[in-house]
């Protein structure tokens, strides 16, 4: 199932719960979007608003979950009486709760006093070296107010003890290329394809830094992984790879081939997208005559295309 087709079957769920919303119908939309790893604060604020007023007594233990993931929707929604809320309940639970002290440290991150919530992670490590989120909060912080060395350093302090942490050596990864170091984010995908090498994701990240790098050889490569791993629906391993046949010539049969494949499947994934347009075939597009789309497709698309295509 696409992206596209989960959204929609939130929208289609939302409507069928409507104001009435029954417990097993709140409870299958909030597992759906977390099961799919949808983003969608507004709908998640409102079904567990909805489950801890109408259903509050089913939810047992549950319920401070509930409160919990409520409480982060609508800090991200903008929902300040609902985090407001959300958050004196489980202050009043839990007074004593670490885990709590990091929530409190979030709202505050929220109205953009990061001083404040950095005093707050710093002590909830001190009482718990351990806590990772507290640990992660903390760097989010220093991002967040501009330190991005800071911010990489304590990252990769944070790594030196919890090394498992597949979406920390993603954020160092990111880190690293914004500050134009290359061979460093280079390292840190290579502990991610040691960690997950079917993800398709890590190779096609790993190959366009090999591309930045101007290692075009390589990058080819792991172009190819990646749209082996995900043939369909993996446009920039299909441009990645367009690009680097181009850098490097179409010096031998293998090369002309692999060129020509992925020319064919960038057009018929644009034409599996806006089916109406008559200008996507390649007649057109390998055109020398300039040609406008007319049909729903962005109107620089096909002169994108023929420039890419043209080699």
């Amino acid at each position: 199932m696409s992206r596209s087709e989960d959204a929609q079957r939130l929208v289609d769920h939302n409507k069928l719960i409507g104001n009435g919303s029954s417990y097993d119908a709140l409870m299958d939309g909030l597992t759906f979007i977390a099961e799919q790893n949808l983003r969608n604060p507004e709908l998640e604020t409102r079904w567990g608003k909805l489950l801890l007023h109408k259903h509050r007594s089913r939810l047992g233990d549950q319920v401070w979950d509930v409160y919990e993931r409520t409480f982060i929707a609508s800090l991200d929604a903008h929902d300040n009486a609902t985090s407001k809320d959300c958050l004196s309940a489980l202050k009043t639970k839990f007074p004593e709760s670490n885990r709590v002290n990091i929530l409190g440290g979030m709202e505050l991150e929220a109205r953009g006093r990061y001083s404040e919530a950095s005093k707050v992670y710093r002590k909830t490590i001190e009482a718990e070296p351990s806590m990772r989120m507290a640990h992660k909060r903390k760097i989010c912080v220093l991002k967040a107010m501009g330190e991005t060395e800071k911010a990489t350093t304590a990252l990769k302090d944070y790594l030196e003890t919890f090394a498992d942490d597949v979406s920390a050596w993603g954020e160092l990864c990111e880190l690293y290329k914004t500050q134009g170091s290359y061979s460093l984010a280079k390292f840190c995908l290579e502990e991610l394809l040691l960690v997950n090498p079917e993800n398709y994701i890590h190779h096609l990240h790993y190959a366009e830094v090999l591309y930045t790098m101007k290692r075009f050889a390589e990058a080819r490569a792991y172009f190819a992984q990646s749209l082996e791993l995900k043939p369909k629906n993996n446009l920039r391993a299909l441009y990645g790879l367009i690009m680097c046949i181009r850098v490097k010539g179409k010096n031998n049969q293998v090369h002309a081939d692999l060129f020509k494949y992925s020319a064919e499947r960038l057009v018929a994934e644009y034409r599996i997208a806006f089916p109406n347009e008559k200008s996507l075939n390649p007649a057109n597009i390998l055109s020398p005559e300039p040609i406008e789309t007319e049909g729903s497709a962005p109107p620089h698309l096909v002169g994108m295309l023929k420039t890419v295509l043209d080699a």
